[in-house]
């Protein structure tokens, strides 16, 4: 097997492995609100699932914070800009997972997974109200997938 060939094996290896990757996390982030609405039904509130959550996915995150220390230049990254990074992160995420979560209270999974799945559209929208800035012609194309 000359290198172009293993090339072009490898590049079409990563490309079905980014596939799977891409069709797994879209099943398993549709399944949420689910699982959401059923600790609902077990007496749960906001606040416990939320936790739940940020619990089950810190140790990702200290997975990914103890690679990140291994090399040097990355780890003096970390330590002049990881603590705003990690700020604007659990920021960020409380609120967004808490509205997320205490939205499904009130409606129902299939309305929250299609509003999710419209997120980029809602971003074009806003970016075009409030930044003033023209979409381009590949976000008018995604808002006319998305009707």
């Amino acid at each position: 097997m000359n290198s172009r060939t293993h090339i072009a094996h490898h590049d079409k290896k990563q490309q079905v492995q980014g596939l799977i990757y891409a069709l797994v996390g879209t099943a398993l982030f549709s399944i949420k609100p689910i699982f959401i609405k059923i600790a609902y039904q077990y007496g749960g509130d906001a606040t416990a699932i939320m936790s739940l959550r940020a619990l089950s996915s810190l140790p990702f995150y200290l997975i990914v914070l103890c690679l990140l220390c291994r090399d040097g230049q990355k780890r003096s990254l970390v330590r002049h800009h990881g603590w705003q990074a990690a700020l604007v992160g659990i920021l960020g995420y409380y609120v967004a997972s808490y509205l997320d979560i205490a939205a499904l209270a009130y409606i129902s999974a299939q309305l929250e997974r299609l509003l999710i799945f419209l997120f980029p559209s809602f971003v074009v929208l806003l970016s075009w109200l409030c930044l003033v800035s023209d979409p381009r012609v590949m976000s008018y194309t995604r808002l006319l997938w998305d009707i």
